[in-house]
């Protein structure tokens, strides 16, 4: 879990992100509400607002939204170097009010935001962002005894989603063992 404190003079919600380098839009915004209900930030107008997670079915929810306001911004605390650290936003989406940019740049820092959406329809296969993440990404073997390719979870043993794999364009010809049998997660 990642360390959130406030610099209410220069309007940076400061990110300390420990090892695990990410922290997500609930854990922003629960330390914004905290920060803001302690006796010393009565006379401060709210700057965050978050709504989304209505149950959509099937254990889905509507992914969570945080918006920023009055000019506050997200900043990742500085690394040491001289490499660059990938340092991530992830679990929802973040709209500004201000029109400025959401996070404010710090050294040897890049930051990301890992936008979230909501489940959508495509082809008759609901789908969302994640489970894209996971085609582009993660485990898939090939099985040539059953003709079929193999897309794993992150865990990298669970079955995410199968499907008929063909030799030939026309699709007559089962996968028979011709060519690469597994692609493990892409890093």
């Amino acid at each position: 879990m990642a360390t959130i404190t406030f610099d209410r003079v220069n309007l940076f919600i400061d990110i300390d992100t420990g090892p695990s380098n990410e922290t997500t839009i609930q854990e922003i915004y629960d330390e914004s509400q905290q920060y803001l209900q302690a006796p010393a930030q009565m006379n401060l107008a709210a700057f965050v607002a978050a709504g989304g997670k209505q149950d959509i079915g099937g254990g889905d929810q509507v992914g969570v939204t945080l918006t920023l306001s009055q000019g506050w911004t997200l900043r990742f605390l500085p690394e040491a170097g001289p490499g660059t650290i990938q340092k991530r936003v992830i679990g929802g989406n973040l709209a500004l009010i201000s029109g400025i940019a959401p996070i404010t740049p710090s050294v040897f820092v890049f930051p990301v935001i890992a936008i979230s959406s909501s489940p959508t329809i495509a082809g008759g296969i609901l789908i969302d962002v994640e489970t894209i993440r996971k085609i582009l990404q993660n485990r898939l073997d090939t099985d040539p005894t059953l003709g079929k390719i193999f897309l794993f979870d992150d865990d990298d043993v669970t079955v995410l989603l199968e499907a008929p794999l063909f030799e030939d364009i026309a699709g007559t010809q089962p996968y028979r063992g011709q060519g690469a049998e597994r692609r493990d997660r892409l890093k």
